[in-house]
């Protein structure tokens, strides 16, 4: 879509003619009513015709179509805005049209993640399409069978597992006196610091003891800790600390259905977290701002407002990409 404006408004390069004829009209109503210099409005619609010409180079014709109707409502008797508009919103139909297709023939391969990449491409020409938003969750809750069924199969008597050395772990508990000895309790260390609730030392303990196989028991208690120590650091603002307790405790395959909603609950309130300071970063720190964004639709997978912001900041990066090869 090279040069798509300076083809809409005239034959030559850059649109010169016309661009000035343009400025030189809106300058003059302008000075007439004492408004701003013809200068300004130069470097008004310059800017706008220039952006609007890369967004569209870059394949962000979204983007692109903001900057034009900001030019055609400044000038809403030039024809050409308006022209340059519908053929816009003509090439933003036929790329949602094609990534559809794109994604339903994927989807039906198996290929399930491209597919995703395709209505997310779909999304972005259109966020307000409610009807794609319901598809896009009901692809995300289909993957997410798949995964788990995926496991299930794998490990077909996991759960049965974990579920029996539990029962023989507590069991074993109960039978067991009160008073231990490092010998009858290899893991007396750890269980003092767990009962005084000393989440931090526990975590510390292990760290320097290096157990080449962590008991079913004591694995309970670190994910216990992490759960902790991330709703802690949550509440006090430490966002990297969060998310670091946070991922160690979803590292841990012996969770109870107690671990799993208290886990839950805190993923969900740090991932509007990490949206909004990713958001902050987009024009600091792109590959931050990415990162932020996908651990958050990591814990919040069905999320459909994540995926759009982070697909929003991954097109913003390649659109920068883009125009800075241009420069």
């Amino acid at each position: 879509m090279k040069g798509f404006l300076s083809w809409r408004w005239h034959s030559t390069p850059l649109k010169l003619s016309l661009l000035y004829s343009l400025i030189a009209g809106l300058a003059g109503c302008a000075a007439m009513q004492g408004e701003v210099s013809p200068e300004q409005l130069e470097a008004f619609v310059a800017y706008h015709s220039n952006m609007a010409q890369k967004q569209i180079d870059a394949g962000a014709y979204p983007e692109a179509l903001v900057h034009i109707k900001i030019l055609e409502t400044k000038m809403p008797e030039n024809g050409n805005y308006r022209q340059n508009i519908a053929d816009i919103e003509k090439l933003i139909r036929h790329k949602k049209a094609d990534a559809l297709t794109e994604a339903e023939k994927l989807t039906k391969q198996g290929e399930l993640d491209k597919a995703k990449k395709h209505l997310l491409t779909a999304l972005s020409m259109e966020p307000s399409d409610g009807e794609l938003i319901k598809i896009l969750q009901q692809h995300n809750t289909r993957v997410l069978r798949e995964e788990q069924a995926l496991k299930q199969a794998k490990y077909p008597g996991l759960m049965k597992r974990q579920q029996a050395n539990q029962t023989k772990t507590q069991a074993k508990n109960q039978s067991r006196n009160v008073k231990k000895t490092p010998k009858s309790d290899p893991i007396g260390q750890f269980r003092t610091l767990y009962a005084s609730k000393d989440y931090q030392g526990l975590i510390l303990k292990l760290e320097q003891n290096h157990l080449t196989e962590v008991p079913l028991e004591l694995e309970s208690w670190l994910v216990e800790a992490h759960i902790h120590l991330a709703r802690k650091a949550l509440d006090s603002g430490q966002l990297n600390s969060a998310v670091k307790h946070a991922n160690q405790a979803l590292a841990y395959g012996n969770v109870s259905q107690k671990q799993v909603r208290q886990l839950n609950s805190v993923t969900s309130k740090l991932a509007p977290r990490l949206v909004k300071k990713g958001k902050g970063l987009v024009r600091k720190d792109i590959n931050q701002a990415i990162s932020l964004m996908e651990q958050a639709s990591i814990y919040a997978p069905n999320d459909t407002k994540i995926e759009i912001e982070l697909t929003k900041a991954q097109r913003i990066k390649d659109n920068l990409e883009r125009i800075k090869a241009l420069n």
